[in-house]
């Protein structure tokens, strides 16, 4: 099973209807969710006046989104947030009213993307949005009410166990109006199956006060949660278990009735993921953040802050900005306000490189990158720098790994079918087991491509019509264990340059079955085999031991053909017809049986006595 994730951009279109963002990123994949993300910038790299970020989400039924905006050039702070579950895009005028300027809510997902339907349309805002995909992932979105009390507080309902949560928050609940106060969290949890990480940010501003102020923390083993205007810590969200439907959320603090925004996600067993808070940069070029994999797609949700899990409401608080990136394109979405003046003074950004912050005047830019490769790794990311900061600033990495279909362990149990299957053809490596197998028609060619030893387990066959070819090389081991079909089997056919084991044990067929063929020194024991028609040869070669036991036939067998001197026991031969001819070519006039002193053998009405003489059987006539 496949996971995919993918971040593509778009500019919100200027008229209302419905509109497709898709990208061939996807491979043709169909998504089950996605994650927006917007500033209210229309140009990449440019300053815009006034501070707005907002973040939405779908699963393709439930929608939602949350956003918040600090305006610029005000002698008394304008600072507002909102949401809702209606839409999934909001993004707001720019004279700081609530009203909105693009807005936007899920139609449907469609191959490479989705579909949205622009209900307000007058700005071509740019917006990010995560694409999540792929037969290996479920996903499911929502809003979880956090009540009035501390402690852990659970949500159910989910149709799977979910391993990975992506939570925002801005203290509102979804059916809330418009508040004052600029407020936006968000951050990202993963259970590696031992413990969970997770790592968000969460940055604020007060509404209607004559000199700007900033808040802002970086949770290090928490989600997400809300900083005051007062300036504290209001309350922390702490993932405290994922269960078999759902997650436990633990609130450091009563939440005042505040709501989770969430996206719940699960892999399948073989992705993987991680979350951790990192030092940013202090010198330009490549900063790495080892994960343990190659990440599919990854992110840093990032600012100014120094320290983790420590309130700050210096200077320094306010900037803060997300960045996404996979192996092909990043975008970052970033805002800042400077603090203690007595004009507002914001700007937001947005701008197709991994990350970009500039300090809280706008004036400085703190960080930007310049990487045009690919930033996955092996073990991680490895982004190139060309403008840091001297300081290391604590930010929030996120990754995921992608997963494709190829390199994956195959079972098919108890398949029928009726007409042509096809082929099952895994490489990597792969590990295939087929039970039960059943079809009529043409089942095709099952092949194993791949450099080191399969083993290849075909057990209870069944098939009316060609079955076609069994073709293993580099050494396999191969086992066909009561086969059964009636007309043309095809042929086993060993390739390899070592000996290679091949036992076929209770094989039946009517018509012809075709050649055993063994080559390199091996050994071939073919028990219990009958056929009606021509059963072919069975050819060894090179110092071969053949054991035929209890071997019956009606028609023409065939030849035994034993060369290079091997040792051959025939037993309880029966046959109607043709039997063939028992060939010995080994250039000697001596047979060695070793284990026996003496044979006597029937033929017609003659009779063959071999004594033992010399350490040596000896045939006379």
């Amino acid at each position: 099973m496949s996971i995919v994730v993918k971040v593509h951009r778009f500019a919100a279109p200027t008229a209302t209807g419905n509109t497709d963002i898709t990208t061939t990123k996807l491979g043709g994949l169909t998504p089950v969710a996605a994650l927006f993300e917007w500033t209210n910038a229309t140009a990449d790299g440019t300053i815009t006046t006034h501070a707005h970020l907002g973040f939405g989400v779908t699963d393709g039924t439930n929608q939602w989104c949350i956003r918040s905006w600090e305006q610029n050039g005000q002698s008394v702070q304008n600072a507002n947030r909102g949401g809702g579950t209606a839409r999934c895009v909001e993004i707001q005028t720019g004279n700081g009213a609530t009203a909105l300027d693009s807005a936007a809510s899920f139609v449907s997902f469609i191959t490479n993307g989705i579909r949205l339907n622009f209900t307000t349309a007058n700005t071509a805002y740019l917006v990010k949005v995560t694409f999540f995909a792929g037969t290996g992932m479920s996903a499911a979105a929502g809003v979880f009410g956090l009540g009035t009390a501390a402690g852990n507080t659970t949500l159910t309902g989910l149709s799977f166990q979910p391993v990975y949560l992506i939570g925002a928050n801005n203290g509102l609940v979804s059916t809330t109006a418009d508040s004052a106060f600029y407020h936006n969290s968000i951050g990202h949890a993963f259970d590696n199956g031992v413990t969970i990480e997770q790592g968000g940010i969460a940055h604020a501003s007060d509404d209607n006060v004559s000199t700007m102020e900033g808040h802002g923390y970086v949770f290090d083993g928490a989600l997400c949660g809300q900083v005051s205007p007062a300036g504290s810590l209001t309350y922390s969200l702490t993932v405290a278990a994922f269960t078999s439907d759902g997650f436990t959320i633990n609130r450091s603090a009563n939440p005042g009735s505040d709501s989770l925004f969430y996206l719940a996600l699960a892999f399948n067993s073989e992705a993987d993921a991680y979350v951790g808070v990192s030092d940013s940069p202090t010198a330009t070029g490549d900063w790495t953040v080892t994960t343990g994999f190659t990440p599919g797609c990854a992110g840093i949700l990032g600012g100014m802050m120094t320290a983790a899990n420590t309130y700050s409401g210096a200077v320094t608080a306010g900037p803060h900005f997300s960045g996404t990136f996979d192996d092909t394109n990043g975008y970052t979405s970033s805002v800042a306000w400077e603090i203690g003046v007595a004009t507002s003074n914001s700007q937001s950004i947005s701008d197709d490189v991994h990350a970009r912050l500039y300090e809280h005047t706008g004036a400085t830019e703190e960080f930007l990158t310049n990487e045009t490769g690919n930033p996955m790794s092996g073990t991680g990311i490895a982004i190139s720098f060309s403008s840091v900061n001297g300081t290391g600033r604590k930010w929030v990495v996120w990754a995921i790994e992608e997963i494709s279909a190829s390199g994956v362990s195959v079972s098919l149990t108890g398949v029928q079918a009726t007409g042509q299957v096809g082929s099952l053809a895994p490489t990597g490596g792969a590990l295939i087991s087929l039970t039960g197998v059943q079809a009529t028609g043409q089942v095709g060619t099952l092949t194993i491509e791949t450099a080191s030893g399969v083993n290849v387990s075909l057990t209870g066959v069944q098939a009316t019509g060609q079955v076609g070819n069994l073709i293993a090389a580099g050494g396999a081991i191969i086992s066909i264990t009561g086969v059964q079909a009636t007309g043309q089997v095809g042929t086993l056919t060993i390739e390899t340059a070592g000996g290679v084991n091949v036992s076929l044990t209770g094989v039946q067929a009517t018509g012809q079955v075709g050649s055993l063929v063994a080559t390199g020194g091996a050994i071939a024991i073919p028990g219990g085999v009958s056929a009606l028609g021509v059963v072919g040869n069975l050819s060894t070669r090179l110092d071969t031991i053949v054991n035929l036991l209890g071997v019956s036939a009606e028609g023409l067998v065939g030849a035994l053909d034993i060369t290079g001197g091997a040792n051959v026991s025939i037993t309880g031969v029966q046959a109607t017809g043709q039997v063939g001819t028992l060939t010995i070519n080994t250039g000697l006039s001596e047979v060695e049986i070793p284990g026996h002193r003496i044979l006597k053998v029937q033929h017609e009405d003659r009779t063959y006595l071999v004594v033992y003489e010399d350490r040596t059987y000896k045939v006379l006539h």
